[in-house]
């Protein structure tokens, strides 16, 4: 599993390791498998999706303030609808892959 996770990250397809845990759950007896669901979620929401809203205006301001800015986040940062760079496409920035 931890090969596999590597894997991903460097495929660039880092939350094929974050549904890999969901995933694990199809394994577990039934009320493990809906304790990792559950926590599963609450991490998520805790650690990723309430984390990343609450950069956008951090990353806003200091775009206002400097001419060029850095920002580096982890790998599961950065997908889907939740994510920093979908964030920040929805107000308005133009991301670009180099």
């Amino acid at each position: 599993m931890i090969v596999s996770v590597v894997d991903f990250y460097f495929e660039e397809q880092s939350a094929k390791a974050w549904y890999m845990s969901e995933f694990l759950g199809d394994y577990l007896p039934e009320d493990a498998a809906d304790l990792l669901n559950e926590q599963l979620a609450e991490l998520e929401d805790v650690l990723l999706i309430q984390r990343n809203r609450n950069w956008i205006d951090v990353i806003a301001q200091a775009a206002t303030q400097h001419d060029d800015i850095f920002i580096g986040f982890g790998a599961a940062h950065l997908f889907g609808t939740d994510g920093v760079l979908q964030l920040l496409e929805n107000e308005g920035w133009t991301i670009t892959a180099f």
